[in-house]
């Protein structure tokens, strides 16, 4: 069994394409531990393995395939993860103060071992701690605070034992909806850094609320994707890319998909990209297929999907793929606005350059654009588009206002892009 269950979670993770650093990180385990069990020198305890099989996002199958091998008692407890209905599933999850203490080890980059040694327990103990299957003992609760760094609202909360406060008990949908809708407006400020502990309390608050409404599926929907753009904008990628999930499953349901499901989708396909530092344009490629099924819900994001991946195939060097989802894109982008519509013919256009056809590009270029920008980026990026496709007096034209621009926000450090430029004119 041992040597079934090895190749199966080495399967698993080159199916995702990821090395066995990355899987390890979006666990929040050491990479040796993953490689001996890979190598058979051990086996992942039950907790090491629930964490292994979230990170590479295994299919319900997978998770009973994976309990089977493993063949202990508790490993079957994971099977009530994933059978039965997809509310049934969402209901089982419901934030505690477990949910907080794992977040603070991630938001520090610590390992479940890291943490064990420091504290002087074994892993299974913290990974209890954060099951809330047990709590931290009062006599290594301030080592446990300081060692993960908590800041003091936190510390309030994780030594009061509760992440909701007796005033929630009677909670409203509406009092929810505008607390969540408060708590997203904070969230978008980039020093705002009390974001585990804020989404995590009011996805406590709306999680105690009547389940049998799709309004309430929604809002607790909603609040995961606050999370996960929270996350995914401080760099905590594999976090991210949990509650990205916990986002769609939840959100699937209600009896019509949210749009919002769509960037939380994106979140999630460029979340796993990013746990590749962004370097290998084909991964991206391959998660951001990923996000495909949803995106097929909506004409405007099936064009933003379309028009991502071409991009990415350019990048790629897959031009003749590139050049048949730039073809799709803009199919899609007919039935949406005239600025989707220009996007995606300026991809297009960018293609077509980037074969050294610039006369096929020159007509799909919407000329008045660029005219009016107010972003220098946007401005010289239009220069530089027409002056390779020759249409040389409107490309001055950009570069004029460029410099006008780089004058009045004061963003010298554009000045020589565009003085580049000016030397080609």
């Amino acid at each position: 069994m041992q040597y079934e269950l090895s190749g199966f979670l080495r399967d698993l993770r080159t199916r995702r394409g990821l090395s066995v650093e990355a899987a390890a990180l979006a666990a929040g385990l050491a990479a040796s531990t993953v490689r001996r069990w890979e190598k058979q020198e051990s086996s992942p305890r039950t907790f090491e393995l629930r964490a292994i099989l979230r990170a590479l996002s295994a299919a319900p199958d997978d998770f009973r395939r994976a309990a089977t091998l493993a063949g202990t008692p508790r490993a079957v407890e994971m099977l009530r993860e994933v059978d039965g209905s997809p509310q049934e599933q969402a209901a089982g999850w419901a934030p505690a103060t477990g949910e907080l203490w794992r977040a603070l080890r991630m938001r520090r980059g610590m390992p479940l071992s890291v943490v064990a040694r420091r504290m002087g327990v074994a892993a299974s103990t913290v990974s209890r701690w954060e099951n809330s299957h047990s709590i931290p003992p009062a006599d290594r609760l301030e080592a446990l605070l300081g060692l993960l760094g908590a800041r003091e609202e936190e510390r309030d909360v994780l030594s009061r034992g509760s992440l909701t406060f007796p005033a929630s008990a009677g909670a409203s949908v509406a009092g929810c909806e505008h607390e969540l809708h408060d708590l997203l407006k904070a969230s978008e400020d980039p020093e705002y850094s009390l974001g585990d502990l804020a989404f995590l309390a009011m996805e406590a608050r709306i999680a105690a609320l009547p389940r049998s409404s799709l309004r309430n599926w929604r809002l607790l929907s909603m609040a995961f994707t606050g999370h996960t753009y929270w996350l995914y904008n401080r760099g905590r990628f594999a976090d991210a890319i949990r509650f990205a999930d916990l986002s769609i499953r939840t959100g699937r349901t209600t009896e019509k998909k949210p749009v919002f499901l769509l960037e939380t989708a994106f979140t999630r396909a460029q979340s796993w990209a990013a746990l590749f530092e962004g370097k290998d344009v084909l991964k991206r490629i391959d998660f951001l297929g990923d996000w495909a099924e949803i995106a097929a819900m909506d004409p405007l994001h099936t064009s933003i999907y379309f028009r991502d991946m071409a991009q990415y195939s350019w990048m790629a060097g897959r031009l003749d793929e590139a050049f048949r989802l730039i073809s799709e894109a803009r199919r899609a982008a007919e039935k949406c606005s005239q600025d989707v519509q220009d996007l995606a013919r300026y991809i297009h256009a960018q293609l077509l350059i980037a074969v050294n056809r610039g006369g096929e590009a020159l007509p799909l270029l919407p000329h008045h654009l660029g005219s009016g920008a107010t972003s220098v980026w946007d401005v010289l990026n239009w220069a530089k588009i027409l002056l390779a496709t020759g249409v040389r007096d409107l490309a001055k034209d950009r570069l004029d206002r460029a410099y006008f621009l780089i004058k009045v926000q004061g963003l010298d450090s554009y000045r020589a892009d565009a003085d580049a430029i000016a030397g080609l004119l």
